[in-house]
């Protein structure tokens, strides 16, 4: 009786442990991410690629609406403009799409 336990209970720790290990083995490949040369850790345009209207800045109405990426600083706009202007220049962008990814 004791040596069945014992069969069972090596069997189920052989198993668990194998599982943990090939979870651990495939996570660093599912967290790696292509890193965008102009926003780090982002799939954000480059800044000059969607400033249109205005040279050197954005207004709200300025971030495209069909830019899944962009979702979250159209929200959030207020939050990106760091020094309350109303606008949001090439820095403040690239430093809210930084922390926002």
């Amino acid at each position: 009786m004791k040596c069945t336990r014992f069969i069972v209970l090596s069997a189920a720790g052989t198993l668990f442990a194998g599982s943990a290990f090939a979870q651990l083995s495939q996570a660093p490949a599912a967290r790696a991410q292509p890193v965008n040369a102009e926003v780090r850790g982002s799939d954000a345009p480059a800044f000059a690629d969607i400033v249109k209207k205005h040279p050197g800045y954005l207004e709200r109405s300025d971030v495209p609406r069909d830019d899944k990426t962009l979702a979250i600083l159209r929200a959030h706009f207020k939050e990106a403009d760091a020094n309350g202007d109303g606008h949001v220049d090439e820095q403040e962008y690239k430093a809210y799409m930084a922390k926002s990814h």
